[in-house]
């Protein structure tokens, strides 16, 4: 099915050193994977994990960061046949995942 992901950065570090989350969440079950990272860089290697732990999604969503539509993000797509899909700019209430965490 659909998963959405995002990196969600905080102001204040972990004790672990960590700055941002990525999360990835599937539409159906609300399931909720969270890979805490130290630099937004290492959102490619969430989803990995992710792919790894949980399995390859049907359709992956997400804005339109660097990050997350870049060159090492689009390859591993590709390697799982995963069908990527891009939020518009600005349109936060496009991505599942911004509305769910304004509701927890």
């Amino acid at each position: 099915g659909r998963v959405d992901s995002d990196t969600f950065f905080s102001s204040v570090r972990s004790i672990r050193g960590f700055r941002c989350v990525q999360l990835f969440v599937q539409h159906v079950t609300n399931f909720i994977y969270v890979k805490c990272l130290q630099f937004e860089s290492q959102s490619h290697a969430a989803l990995q994990d992710f792919i790894r732990k949980v399995g390859a999604p049907e359709l992956l969503v997400t804005d339109n960061s660097q990050t997350q539509t870049g060159k090492k993000w689009t390859e591993t797509c590709r390697q799982y046949c995963i069908d990527q899909g891009t939020t518009e700019p600005d349109n936060q209430n496009q991505n599942f995942i911004e509305i769910y965490i304004l509701l927890l």
